[in-house]
């Protein structure tokens, strides 16, 4: 068993010096780690919050209760003048805010939370534009000319129709899938959400030409393989992308998240539906789903034309002069 260092939360108080920043951030991770929280979350956590140890450290701050609203509004000026983006400044003030509001809640500091009184405003959530239609054509062409056509192509048409994230698509295994209905089964999707989603009569047919290249097809095996018959990873699946539109010559380059977007805007505009939308792609709000859409002029004249309310009326005539 590992050892560690015994900290008495409720002596910080008879100290006055509470915990340093070093063992809050150790704490937070561990009490994230406890929750069951994903190694993607948890990675992230710890990916966002690094940034801000090292500037304590670089300002002498040691005890995680010294830190006041004004060290948090240096700390993010300093990161503004890194020239870190509105979307980045965002990440990581949602990650020191989950961290300050749990350790003043656990360590039971008699301030307020700096946070609370600091913040970053999200950017304008501004839909960012997917694939284009004819890239998706144009990379399904390009594949069936690689060193494994059947799973590129099976792959890439699998990315279209679900609308799955990468790390999703690759954990995908042979028993997710069925081939008579297209039902796939999405396990431990983002938050550990499961969810059901579907392939069309082509993918299935393309996803079976590939299964027949397969030799070991145990239901629990990974559906992506390499050539060599190796289970395939989420930075395995990217390269693939990677190497199709290298060939191409596309720059800059799309990635699997610009295929979800794809799937999101065409599925909105075949249904209409935001909610079976949002739920198809695992979403945890219709909030979130909105950012995925990027509907453009052309989406919004169709959208007048089948919905114009006057024309529904025809009992209206204008009046002719005898």
């Amino acid at each position: 068993m590992a050892n560690y260092r015994k900290f008495n939360i409720l002596s910080t108080k008879k100290n006055c010096c509470g915990p340093t920043v070093g063992e809050a951030l150790s704490a937070f991770i561990m009490s994230k780690k406890s929750m069951n929280c994903t190694k993607q979350t948890v990675r992230s956590y710890t990916d966002c919050l690094r940034p801000f140890q090292t500037f304590c450290d670089h300002q002498g701050i040691k005890n995680l209760e010294e830190i006041d609203n004004f060290f948090v509004d240096r700390y993010f000026a300093d990161m503004r003048d890194k020239g870190h983006s509105d979307g980045g400044m965002h990440a990581y003030y949602r990650s020191l805010r989950t961290f300050m509001n749990w350790s003043w809640s656990v360590y039971n500091f008699n301030s307020i939370c700096p946070t609370n009184i600091s913040k970053v405003k999200a950017p304008p959530a501004n839909p960012i534009p997917g694939i284009p239609e004819e890239a998706v054509i144009s990379i399904l062409e390009e594949a069936k000319h690689t060193e494994y056509p059947q799973r590129d192509v099976a792959f890439i048409m699998f990315l279209v129709d679900t609308g799955a994230r990468k790390q999703e698509a690759a954990d995908v295994k042979i028993k997710d899938i069925n081939l008579e209905t297209g039902e796939v089964f999405i396990e431990y999707g983002k938050g550990r959400k499961n969810r059901y989603v579907h392939i069309g009569y082509k993918t299935r047919k393309a996803i079976s030409d590939y299964l027949d290249t397969v030799d070991n097809k145990k239901p629990d095996n990974k559906l992506w393989i390499s050539k060599d018959g190796y289970q395939m990873s989420a930075a395995g699946l990217n390269e693939i992308l990677r190497r199709i539109q290298a060939n191409l010559k596309i720059d800059p380059m799309y990635s699997m998240h610009d295929f979800r977007r794809f799937c999101a805007l065409n599925m909105y505009r075949e249904s209409h539906d935001l909610l079976l939308v949002s739920l198809y792609l695992g979403h945890a709000s219709v909030e979130v789903t909105r950012r995925y859409l990027n509907i453009d002029r052309d989406d919004m004249h169709a959208f007048g034309e089948n919905f114009s309310n006057i024309d529904k009326i025809s009992v209206i005539r204008p009046k002719r002069n005898n």
